[in-house]
C-alpha cells in the first residue's frame, strides 16, 4: 500500500485527519501535506515515550495525543495521573477507578464525536483484545463527521478462527473476511469498498490463510427520509445491485429515492454510478412530505416532470381496522441465561405484521441463530412513530417481494 497515494486520494484540503498506526509518522506527514494549512492532523501514541518521539519527528506538522489502542474516548494521561496520585489499595478501589474513567470518557471523550473528516487506522484491531474489536470499529465511526471516510487496514482470515487460534498472540488476523465487513456495516458504515486485496496470503496458520486488506468506508446515510420527487438510474454494469440500506436497484430502472439517499448517491463511492433525475423545481425540505413506505420502487416519469404524485397505498384492512399490529423481537442469551443482544423485526414495507404467525415466522427466518423469539402487539400509531423516529422503515422502497422472510423483513 502506498499511503501517500491513499492520503492524496482520500484527504481534501482543509480536512481534519486522525491517524492510528504502529508507525504513524510517514502517514501523518503525507496527510498533513494533503490537508494543507487549513486542515489538521492528529496522531495517536500509546505511550509517553512514543508521544515524545512522534512530537519530535513530526515537528509541529501534526498534533500527538495519548490513547489506548482502539479507544478514542478515554483520557489516558488523566487516568494515569489519578492512579499515580492515589493508587488503589484494593480490588474494589481499582474497580471504582475504572468505572470513573469510563464515566469521564463517556462525558468528555478525548476525541469528540464528529470531529474528523478522515480516519486512517492501520493495524489497530490487532492491538485490541478480540472482545473489544467491534467497539473499536464503533469508535472510528463515532469520531467521523457526516460524509467522512475511514480507511481501515488490517489482517483477516479466509476461514473462521477457532477460539484457540484467535487467542494466540502470533495470529495476525483480527476477524474472518466477511465478519470484519459485517462489523463495519453494524457500526453503520456504508459504501464499503475493498481497496487492497493481495493475491497471496501474508501468513498461513494450520491451513488458514491470513492477508492484510484495506477497506474504505463512509459515514452519513442516517437521517429522515422525505420525498423530493427524485429518482436515480443505475447505469451498470451489473444487472441488479443492493446498497447498505437494502435498496435493490435494477440496471436502467427509474428507482424512486428520498432526498437523503439522492444526496448520498451523489458522493463517493457512488459518484458516477447513477443518472440523477430531479423534478423541474426543487422540493424544499419543509415542503417535502415524509417518505411513504408504500411508494412503488419505480418512479413514474410524470413525477420527476412534476406532473403527478404517486397515490399512497392503503394499509391492509386487517391491521387498519383494529388499529393494532404485531412486531417481533429476536433475543440472544449468554450461557448463563442473561440477555446478550436483542433485535426488533418489523415488516419492510408496512412497518408491522398483520398476524402473530407472520411476525414469528419472519423473525425465525431472518435471525436463525437467536435463542428465542418474542411477538408483541403494537398500535398503528406506535408503528408510525417508530418509523418516523428511527427512519429505518420510513425509507426508500426496495424491489424485493413484499412477502415474509428476508424479503419482507426490516431489522
Amino acid at each position: 500500500m502506498s499511503w501517500s497515494l491513499v492520503a492524496r486520494d482520500t484527504i481534501g484540503a482543509g480536512d481534519d485527519v486522525i491517524v492510528l498506526a504502529d508507525d504513524p509518522a510517514p502517514i501523518a506527514l503525507a496527510a498533513a501535506e494533503a490537508a494543507g494549512a487549513r486542515g489538521s492532523v492528529r496522531v495517536a501514541a500509546c505511550t509517553a515515550e512514543a508521544e515524545r518521539h512522534l512530537s519530535a519527528v513530526l515537528a509541529g506538522k501534526a498534533t500527538v495525543f495519548r490513547a489506548a489502542p482502539g479507544d478514542l474516548s478515554t483520557d489516558v494521561v488523566r487516568a494515569e495521573a489519578q492512579l499515580a496520585a492515589t493508587p488503589p489499595r484494593s480490588l474494589a478501589e481499582a474497580r471504582d477507578v475504572i468505572e470513573e474513567a469510563r464515566a469521564h470518557a463517556q462525558a468528555n471523550p478525548i476525541i469528540p464525536a464528529e470531529s474528523a473528516d478522515t480516519v486512517i487506522a492501520i493495524g489497530v484491531l490487532g492491538r485490541v483484545p478480540p472482545a473489544e474489536r467491534r467497539h473499536a470499529i464503533e469508535e472510528l465511526y463515532r469520531v467521523l463527521r457526516r460524509g467522512g471516510t475511514c480507511v481501515l487496514y488490517d489482517a483477516v482470515s479466509d476461514e473462521p478462527l477457532p477460539a484457540r487460534l484467535a487467542a494466540d498472540p502470533a495470529m495476525p488476523a483480527v476477524m474472518q473476511e466477511l465478519e470484519l465487513l459485517s462489523a463495519m456495516e453494524d457500526a453503520k458504515f456504508h459504501g464499503l469498498t475493498i481497496e487492497h486485496w493481495p493475491d497471496e496470503p501474508d501468513a498461513v496458520f494450520e491451513g488458514i490463510e491470513c492477508r492484510r486488506i484495506a477497506i474504505m468506508a463512509h459515514k452519513g446515510k442516517e437521517g429522515i427520509c422525505r420525498d423530493g420527487l427524485q429518482a436515480v438510474v443505475y447505469l451498470g454494469p451489473f444487472k441488479v445491485v443492493e446498497d447498505d440500506d437494502g435498496h435493490v436497484i435494477r440496471r436502467g430502472q427509474r428507482f424512486a429515492v428520498c432526498k437523503k439517499t439522492f444526496g448520498v448517491y451523489q458522493r463517493p463511492p457512488y459518484l458516477g454510478m447513477f443518472a440523477n433525475l430531479e423534478p423541474p423545481e426543487e422540493v424544499p425540505d419543509e415542503q417535502a412530505p415524509l417518505w411513504d413506505p408504500a411508494h412503488p420502487s419505480t418512479r413514474s416519469p410524470s413525477e420527476t416532470k412534476g406532473l403527478t404524485r404517486s397515490a399512497a397505498a392503503v394499509p391492509p384492512p386487517a391491521a387498519g381496522a383494529t388499529g393494532e399490529a404485531y412486531a417481533a423481537r429476536a433475543v440472544w442469551l449468554t450461557p448463563d441465561g442473561r440477555v446478550r443482544r436483542q433485535a426488533r423485526v418489523t415488516h419492510r414495507y408496512r412497518g408491522y405484521f398483520e398476524s402473530y404467525e407472520e411476525a414469528e415466522s419472519t423473525a425465525r427466518t431472518v435471525f436463525e441463530d437467536a435463542s428465542r423469539y418474542e411477538v408483541y402487539r403494537i398500535s398503528m400509531q406506535e408503528a408510525l412513530e417508530h418509523m418516523a423516529k428511527t427512519g429505518r422503515q420510513a425509507a426508500c422502497p426496495v424491489t424485493k417481494g413484499p412477502g415474509g422472510g428476508r424479503d419482507g423483513a426490516r431489522r
